[in-house]
């Protein structure tokens, strides 16, 4: 689907993705699926993480 729309992705593990963030400080709640990364908490309804492909945090250097 994403090809299709002309964006190209590259799969990654949880931990290749955490090498992006090698050195900086994470904020929390850390690197998570998407779906769960928000500096508040809020209510994500039923959202399965299986459904989430891509994974995302905060940094900032020490």
């Amino acid at each position: 689907m994403y090809h299709s729309h002309g964006e190209t992705l590259r799969w990654r593990t949880k931990a290749q993705a955490q090498q992006f963030f090698d050195g900086l400080e994470l904020e929390e709640p850390g690197l998570v699926r998407m779906h769960k990364w928000r500096p508040d908490p809020i209510h994500i309804g039923t959202i399965a993480d299986v459904d989430i492909a891509m994974y995302g945090a905060g940094g900032r250097r020490p």
